[in-house]
This record gives C-alpha cells, structure tokens and sequence, in this order.
C-alpha cells in the first residue's frame, strides 16, 4: 500500500495500543482502578492538568508548524534537499528522543518533591537528570560527528541525498548536548505547574526562536543556514529555560529542603 500503507499502520498501531491499556484497567489490574461513577466536573483538577498538558500540546503543533516551514524553504532547492532533510531528521530523533525519555523518567519526581516542598532534593533531582543527559550526549555527539555519512547511508543509498544528508546531519551534530540540557529543563518547568514560562519555552524551541532563524538564515547563508537554524534556536531556547529555572529557584532558597 506504500505511503497509504505507513499511514493505516500508524492509526492501527495507536488502536491496539489504546485497546491495550483499556483493558489493562478493566480488568483491575493496575492499583487505580476506572470507575465512571467517581468522575465529577472539578474545575482545579482540570485546571492543573491544562497547567502542564497545553504547553506540552502547544510544543508539538509548533513542531509539526516548523517542520512545514522548514520542508517548504528546502523544496525552494531541489527534490534532493527536502529528502536530505527528511532523512538527517528522522536520524536526529534518535537522540533526541533518548532525551525525552530522561526527561519523563524525572518528571514526577520533580513534581513530586515540588509539591512536597522537598526543594533541595528537586534540585538534586534536576543536576543528576542533567549529568546524566550530558553523559549521553557526549557519546551521541561522537557518534554523529565522526560517522554521519554512515548514518545517512542506513536509510537512503542515493548519492546526491548522501551528501546534503551528511551536511545537514553534521550541523545538527552541535544540537546535542544543547538538546540533552533544555529538554530536562523544560520539563522541570512543566513538572513545577510554572504555566507562562513552560508555555513561553514551549513556544520558543520550534515556533518563537526556530521559525524566525530559518526565514533569516535562510535568506542569507542558503541551505546550509536552513539547518543550523535548528542548533540556534534550540541554544536560545535552552538559555532562557535557564533563565526561567534560575530565577525560580533562587526564589526558593533552602526553604523546604530536608
């Protein structure tokens, strides 16, 4: 079925998944069982889990809206490009989502000991959660830089999609540890229920600071501007998550800390 064929799989594989942990709960397995009967209209309930969900929401469709944009300025070059681009993103998640795992992995902890006003031990969380991420990313980092032609060449043979391939893929090389820091950064932010500035940096990473770097270094250096929009818009993104986390918890102090 080609094309058609991928998209039916996605769709199917998401049913037999949901279908799954319906039934995972129906059956009472878990150690919070469904029942209808306790669902009732609680505004605060709805209103903390909007707090966190919509700058998470938000970021992807920023996502899918940047990629567009991206996708469109590299079909202005050739067939070649927008393949090459394809290609060196799809070998970019990789890592990135290694990233993503670390950052869920910590997110109820950090919520957690928030909550609790366990400030010391969330911190603690938050510096392990960066280290660790860092530590990936240095091998990450050696990885792609040494063999990125290699990469390429797991997914596609053609020689020109190769080489824009490669290109694309050593400029994203320099996203990495950048990457590895403001995913758990962000995350804290969310964790914390801090609503405007998880939101701010929601719309930052892929909308705020990447839609504008790839119209202005697109226009001036080319392709090979297109792709380093990327690394720069995630460095921006990753400084003022900084930004935003420092401040906070400098507000904190020691207060809390056991």
């Amino acid at each position: 079925m080609g094309v058609t064929g991928a998209a039916v799989a996605t769709v199917l594989g998401n049913g037999c998944g949901m279908l799954y942990y319906l039934q995972y709960y129906l059956r009472k397995k878990s150690l919070v069982h469904l029942s209808f009967k306790h669902m009732k209209l609680q505004w605060n309930c709805y209103k903390e889990i909007l707090m966190i969900g919509i700058p998470a929401s938000l970021s992807q469709v920023m996502l899918s809206i940047g990629s567009t944009i991206s996708y469109r300025l590299a079909a202005g070059y050739s067939d070649h490009h927008v393949a090459s681009l394809g290609v060196a993103s799809r070998v970019f998640t990789i890592p990135i989502f290694i990233f993503i795992g670390i950052s869920i992995g910590i997110q109820a902890l950090v919520g957690y000991t928030y909550g609790a006003g366990n400030y010391q031990r969330m911190k603690e969380t938050i510096r392990t959660s960066v280290l660790i991420s860092l530590s990936f990313s240095a091998v990450l980092t050696l990885l792609f830089a040494l063999f990125p032609r290699e990469l390429i060449i797991i997914f596609i043979k053609d020689a020109d999609i190769v080489e824009i391939g490669t290109l694309t893929l050593r400029a994203y090389v320099y996203a990495i540890p950048i990457a590895a820091v403001g995913m758990i950064l962000m995350t804290s932010l969310q964790a914390m229920g801090k609503a405007l500035p998880a939101l701010i940096v929601a719309l930052s990473r892929q909308g705020i600071m990447y839609i504008p770097a790839i119209l202005i270094l697109n226009k001036l250096f080319g392709f090979e501007g297109l792709v380093f929009a990327m690394p720069l818009a995630d460095l921006l993104t990753t400084i003022l998550s900084a930004t935003f986390l420092l401040v906070i918890l400098k507000g904190m102090g020691t207060c809390g800390a056991r």
